[in-house]
């Protein structure tokens, strides 16, 4: 990307020298303008995507969960949800500007309890879930927020908390049935409790008219995690939040090109967080589909995800998404999880392995991911072409010293680099097809001939996996 070095030293687009990019679009300056505009875009396709939990289960004094496979909701249906929700919430008397606390994992109903919030001119209030009974009472006391929107799991420290909260009238529940004992806590501590189904039916039977909100106006009002203390909150405009949203799908970002494409996300990271939020808010302005999942149930093997024969599948292989946003703490334990499954696997499994990790590299390197496996013909190749990847030059990356200073020597060592590397994977190849022919042949097998190739071709299949 071409760049302008402004007269203090600072790198700009050439195209906007000392000018940021303020909206993601023509009239987008709220992010309820945002899914207004979405939903008048990709009315019928799918917004999010869930898993329903099919049994519960107690093992060693532990939950763990059966899981369905994914289900979706329509921007149309997502959106009738939200104006329901935001009705509801006008019926119960809150004004606009009213603060309200969303204190829940992450899942397809916190980000409709956002829109719907947003809808009545109203502020969203985020509290980490990992917050104990201490840091949750200081945000939302401080916060004085009338209405609580808690999960099952949480419902719990709201339940003990209640009672100190002087501004709480009103709680909404995601799941009333499996918190009974503390629904009654709360009644006792004079909270109006509803399920979230409760009041969008209080919202769709008495509708109320949107009362939006206006670009300089409080979006969110978001606690940090309380890490060196007490939870800090941070006042965000809806001016910052869309100009979050427009740097996440410029053309120079990580999500830019990709975002075109309208990809399929997997949503896991905590809502809380402003990276997660503005990336959330971004997709479904790009009409991209969001399937939620957890980090308790992302892999087969995660712990809240019960063991079975066969095994369940996690979230990322229910969804098998597109784009995957993790922090260094869960790239750590996936790169653990599948380097500990490849050292016990056979030998030429772990050659198949490397020859398909540097074909993926060398792919990558070239701006394409999903590389197809060695023995695909050049036909099938080009039928699996990927979503394309921003160029190299576009990540923002530091350039390489010896490009600046070494100009057409540091060029040359550069392409003898990538020389190296790519004699380095043809070796791998070369390797796995001695491997492959070294391998014994099925029952009924021909020990040449096309018959031969086509049975070791299909188990080296097998091996790579689909």
């Amino acid at each position: 990307m071409a760049g302008t070095v402004d007269k203090n030293g600072v790198l700009w687009k050439s195209t906007r020298v000392g000018s940021f990019v303020s909206t993601p679009g023509p009239g987008i300056d709220t992010a309820w303008a945002a899914i207004c505009d979405a939903v008048e875009k990709y009315g019928r396709d799918p917004a999010v995507g869930w898993r329903p939990v099919k049994e519960r289960h107690q093992v060693e004094g532990f939950e763990k969960l059966v899981l369905g496979d994914y289900q979706w909701m329509s921007y149309k249906d997502y959106f009738t949800r939200l104006e329901n929700f935001g009705s509801g919430l006008a019926s119960l008397g809150l004004a606009p500007g009213s603060n309200v606390v969303i204190y829940a994992d992450t899942q397809y109903q916190w980000m409709l309890s956002a829109y719907g919030v947003w809808r009545q001119g109203m502020v969203v209030g985020t509290i980490y879930s990992t917050l104990g009974e201490e840091g949750a009472f200081y945000g939302m006391n401080q916060a004085q927020c009338p209405l609580v929107i808690a999960d099952g799991k949480l419902a719990k420290v709201l339940a003990r908390v209640a009672p100190k909260l002087k501004n709480l009238k009103h709680a909404v529940l995601f799941d009333v049935d499996q918190n009974r004992e503390e629904v009654e806590m709360l009644k006792d501590a004079g909270v109006n409790v509803l399920s979230i189904d409760e009041l969008e039916a209080i919202g769709r039977e008495k509708p109320q008219k949107p009362t939006p909100p206006v670009t300089d106006d409080t979006a969110v009002l978001m606690y940090t995690s309380g890490t060196t203390g007490n939870p800090k909150g941070v006042l965000l405009s809806h001016r910052a939040i869309v100009a979050i949203m427009a740097s996440t799908m410029a053309s120079g970002s990580a999500l830019g090109s990709l975002i075109k494409q309208r990809p399929k996300y997997i949503a896991y990271l905590p809502l809380a967080h402003i990276m997660e939020l503005a990336v959330e808010c971004v997709l479904l302005y790009c009409g991209c589909s969001l399937g939620f999942g957890s980090p308790g149930t992302i892999l087969p093997t995660s712990p809240k995800v019960l063991q079975m024969t066969p095994p369940q599948k996690g979230d990322g292989e229910a969804l098998r998404p597109d784009v995957f946003v993790a922090a260094p703490a869960v790239l750590d334990r996936l790169y653990a999880l599948v380097n500990g499954k490849i050292r016990a696997a056979p030998k030429v499994v772990q050659k198949l392995f490397a020859c398909a990790l540097a074909s993926g590299a060398s792919r990558f390197e070239a701006g394409k991911v999903r590389g197809a496996p060695p023995w695909a013909s050049p036909r099938a190749r080009c039928d699996r072409e990927p979503l394309p990847l921003p160029r190299r030059a576009d990540w923002a990356e530091p350039v390489p010293r010896h490009h600046h200073e070494e100009g057409a020597e540091g060029a040359g060592r550069q392409r003898a680099r990538h020389r190296h590397r790519l004699g380095a994977a043809r070796a791998r190849d070369s390797e796995v097809r001695a491997e492959l022919l070294r391998m014994p042949r099925p029952p009924g097998a021909h020990a040449a001939g096309p018959r031969a190739a086509a049975a070791r071709t299909a188990r080296a299949r097998d091996a790579w996996g689909p």
